[in-house]
């Protein structure tokens, strides 16, 4: 059985399965067959191609097409809205449409659970994983935490998105620390972006301590993609983020802030967009 985890609009909630593909051996022939769950392709003409450790591509060929019928493509919508988080209504027909004109091949990726970026020790102050992210009308979508050890020292550390949106698309880098060391925010600085940007500058920095506790206020003038009830933090490092236009078009990477809550939670400031985006780690994978 496969199946597609997506998250739901509250990030801490459970990842939603929805059940896609069924392939069963048959016992005559020891052929097997495979059976779609799948509306959006409504096809039971579907074959499969696994690489062990590489793509897993699903080929749907004599689709329905539902162009031709506006009530069953309105139908086919409402049904794909019911699971996609977007809150933006255009955002969500947008991907809506991208994801109907692809459906000829769903193509699959494993996660990188290489120890080369999940192998940390006990004093590394960030542990890795999946985490549920806000992104604004985007909504919530899927980021792998990826940390960069040398020895025993955290060098930075790499959020890659697991799903994306029609601007940054999966497998990209959302966000990436930059330096081991804490940025030391005074807290009378944190009410505004123009002066986190200020205390950025004079690049007033320390190494990360276990049990540290750092003052947190999200600016003014920012916008909380979620509420953030944290007035504290364990520890806070320069960042950069990266954002593109449609279709992944003029990417670039901005000043952003990576703000460690505890060992399930952190927060990423987006400056340049004046907007902060919470990410809580995801524990029931399987």
């Amino acid at each position: 059985v496969f199946e597609n985890l997506v998250p739901t609009q509250d990030i801490y909630s459970d990842l939603e399965r929805l059940k896609f593909l069924t392939v069963t051996m048959m016992t005559e022939n020891k052929k097997p067959m495979v059976t779609s769950h799948d509306k959006m392709t409504s096809t039971q003409n579907v074959k499969f191609s696994l690489t062990p450790g590489a793509n897993l591509d699903i080929i749907n060929s004599n689709m329905k097409d539902y162009i031709t019928s506006p009530s069953e493509w309105r139908e086919l919508l409402e049904e794909f809205k019911s699971w996609d988080t977007s809150q933006d209504t255009e955002l969500a027909l947008m991907k809506f449409v991208s994801l109907y004109h692809s459906r000829t091949i769903f193509s699959y990726l494993p996660l990188n659970w290489s120890n080369r970026f999940l192998t940390t020790t006990a004093s590394c102050p960030i542990k890795p994983g999946l985490f549920k992210g806000s992104y604004g009308g985007h909504g919530v979508e899927l980021v792998q935490l990826q940390i960069h050890m040398f020895g025993s020292t955290m060098l930075g550390a790499t959020g890659v998105k697991i799903t994306g949106d029609p601007n940054v698309p999966f497998n990209e880098v959302t966000f990436r620390i930059l330096g081991e060391d804490c940025l030391n925010i005074p807290e009378d600085l944190q009410g505004t972006v123009r002066g986190v940007r200020t205390a950025m500058m004079e690049k007033e920095t320390a190494p990360f301590r276990e049990n540290q506790v750092q003052s947190f206020r999200v600016p003014m003038d920012m916008s909380e993609r979620v509420p953030i009830r944290w007035t504290t933090c364990k520890g806070r490092w320069a960042a950069e983020a990266q954002i593109a236009s449609h279709m992944f078009q003029d990417p670039q990477l901005i000043e952003a802030n990576f703000i460690l809550f505890s060992e399930d939670e952190f927060a990423v400031m987006f400056l340049d967009l004046n907007s902060v985006s919470l990410f809580h780690r995801v524990k029931n994978l399987y």
